[in-house]
């Protein structure tokens, strides 16, 4: 019987590839997710009069 632990260059395709897809994913969904707030922000700050989209005090 063959096992994949009996290969240490197996192990890691089996399990290195698959968490290295994750992890790219991972990113690209922190990404989408961090500019689709930075355009959320942006637009409420359109069509909130006197408002910024960048923190900081508040404006006199």
């Amino acid at each position: 019987m063959f096992a994949i632990a009996d290969n240490p260059a197996l192990l890691v395709v089996a399990f290195g590839i698959p968490l290295l897809i994750a992890a790219v994913v991972l990113f690209a969904l922190y990404w989408v997710v961090r500019l689709a707030v930075r355009h959320g922000t942006t637009d409420a700050s359109r069509r909130t009069p006197g408002a910024s989209a960048l923190p900081g005090p508040p404006s006199t």
